[in-house]
């Protein structure tokens, strides 16, 4: 039996088991709401992942099916400004015949509480909104065009690199 001497202190422990079981068995869980950390709230609320490498990302992809259109939200492993966002979609031969599946890294910036996309003008006050501007818009880059279709969210007790 475990006696504490003040609701502080439960909290602190609470927060230490917390903290541990994020660390070691699920990035993407808190165990109260007194003590989950805002950017675990944020991840979770917005289908994004901790800091994922781009490896993972694909691997991650590959195992929902990779069809075209499908992403997964990351924040960046080196620049904490800034969210990642790999997306399948087809490169279309410079003769239009055939499609190469690629995984394309797209970079949201997060600067003073607002999300745009790199190289846009346009910024929104929460992922979920930029998130939505995208679905209904058609990105270009380089010989790819495609639409956001469905995010691959982290899933309870996944195994990822952000686990020791």
């Amino acid at each position: 039996e475990l006696k504490l001497s003040s609701h502080e202190e439960a909290l602190s422990f609470v927060s230490l088991v917390d903290g541990y079981f994020r660390l070691t068995a699920d990035a993407h869980h808190y165990l109260c709401t007194d003590v989950a950390p805002p950017l675990i709230v944020h991840n979770i609320q917005n289908g994004c992942h901790g800091p994922i490498c781009t490896e993972y990302a694909i691997n991650k992809l590959r195992q929902e099916g990779s069809e075209e259109g499908m992403y997964v939200l990351r924040w960046s492993c080196t620049d904490f400004d800034n969210i990642l966002m790999t997306v399948t979609c087809f490169e279309k031969s410079e003769q239009g015949q055939g499609a190469q599946k690629q995984f394309k890294n797209f970079q949201i910036e997060v600067q003073k509480g607002r999300y745009s996309l790199h190289g846009s003008d346009r910024s929104f006050p929460s992922l979920g909104d930029l998130m939505s501007h995208l679905k209904k818009q058609i990105p270009r880059t380089d010989n790819i065009s495609f639409m956001l279709k469905r995010c691959c969210q982290p899933k309870p007790r996944e195994i990822s690199n952000l686990l020791v």
